[in-house]
């Protein structure tokens, strides 16, 4: 792999550090640049302005207007601590960054930005709650899961878990997609025959296309851990990614 660029959205995520650690050690196996990404939510903002809109405390159970000025406060905090984390990561590992703000809609702004990069990392989507502080919440990474194909982009991503799983030596699961019971044993075998050293601690799955998305809820709902897809995936255009980051519970990384 030749990865010489990481994106990481830096959203309010409380598993946004879980996303910093796997972008930072990438960054740092493959002399990768990380380039930090806070995008404002103009829904959200766009909810504030809006006179009958209200929240309920999640501790107080208190009903109050969601005021604008609260919205971008928090926004405004939530992106300087995202910063300062990234900061104080990459001057540790002495890695190059670089980190920006913008005002939009998070997957679209990240995949607008996807040519820059040659891997992009979500954190877990999460609504910001205005009496919650925005700390990370330490998370142990029990598996890097990727989705096969066979393509080039979900090889990328094959390769891209497995420096994951062994980062963090951690278990690495392939869930190979297949149709066909002929393409899922060639795929297992293209699958295995990059993979050599690590077999020993490496699990195959497999599932069909329609199922795959239900696959992987469950996966990650036995291991919590990081999930590799390749960018082009059929399966995951723009509505289908912002249903998986709203569903599981886990960092995802694109594979350009």
């Amino acid at each position: 792999m030749a990865s010489k660029r990481i994106l990481l959205s830096l959203e309010n995520s409380r598993l946004g550090d879980m996303a910093l650690d796997a972008a930072a050690g990438l960054a740092t196996e493959l002399q990768a640049q990380l380039q930090g990404l806070f995008v404002e939510d103009i829904n959200l903002l766009n909810l504030a302005g809006l006179p009958f809109a209200r929240e309920v405390g999640h501790a107080s159970a208190t009903e109050r207007r969601i005021l604008l000025s609260d919205i971008e406060r928090s926004l405004k905090a939530g992106a300087m601590h995202a910063q300062q984390l990234l900061a104080k990561t990459a001057e540790r590992l002495q890695l190059q960054w670089s980190f920006k703000v913008v005002r939009g809609q998070l997957i679209a702004d990240v995949l607008s930005m996807a040519n820059e990069a040659d891997l992009i990392i979500f954190g877990q989507m999460k609504t910001i709650q205005n009496e919650s502080p925005i700390l990370p919440l330490k998370q142990h990474i029990q598996q890097a899961l990727v989705v096969f194909d066979g393509s080039p982009a979900s090889q990328h991503a094959l390769m891209t878990a497995l420096l994951v799983a062994r980062l963090n030596a951690t278990t690495l699961s392939v869930l190979v997609e297949s149709n066909t019971t002929e393409s899922k044993n060639a795929l297992r075998e293209i699958a295995t025959s990059k993979l050599t050293t690590y077999l020993s601690k490496t699990r195959f799955f497999y599932t069909q296309t329609p199922h795959l998305t239900h696959k992987i809820q469950a996966l990650l709902k036995e291991k919590k851990g990081i999930l590799v897809i390749g960018k082009t995936h059929h399966q995951f255009s723009y509505k289908a990614l912002l249903q998986l980051l709203g569903s599981i519970n886990c960092p995802v990384i694109l594979a350009t």
